[in-house]
């Protein structure tokens, strides 16, 4: 099971990276928020998969592990809490549009 485990961080490990630096290269993601999002997002993911991959090869003990968590986990909270914001901007907008089309309409 073990062995299934390690594969299936390495491919994701991979998979990350390859989104990242192909979207990275190939789109052009800094114009729209969902592109920065989206990048971003992936840059988390494929750090955090990275740091998993990196303490199974060198262990808990390797040099800049503490700097390297800080990075991964600082950009976790950030993505989190920008996932939060959009709901909370897509729900205001949302309801906002519900209301002026409910004005609008029947008066």
């Amino acid at each position: 099971m073990n062995v299934l485990i390690s594969a299936l961080i390495w491919a994701s490990t991979v998979g990350a990276w390859v989104f990242v630096l192909g979207y990275g290269v190939l789109a052009p993601w800094w114009r729209s928020d969902v592109g920065r999002h989206l990048w971003t997002w992936g840059l988390m993911v494929a750090l955090l998969l990275t740091m998993i991959v990196v303490t199974q090869l060198l262990g808990r003990d390797y040099a800049g592990r503490e700097g390297v968590r800080v990075a991964a986990y600082s950009l976790l909270t950030v993505m989190i809490w920008r996932h939060v914001a959009l709901l909370a901007r897509l729900q205001l907008r949302r309801r906002t549009r519900g209301r002026h089309d409910q004005t609008e309409g029947g008066g």
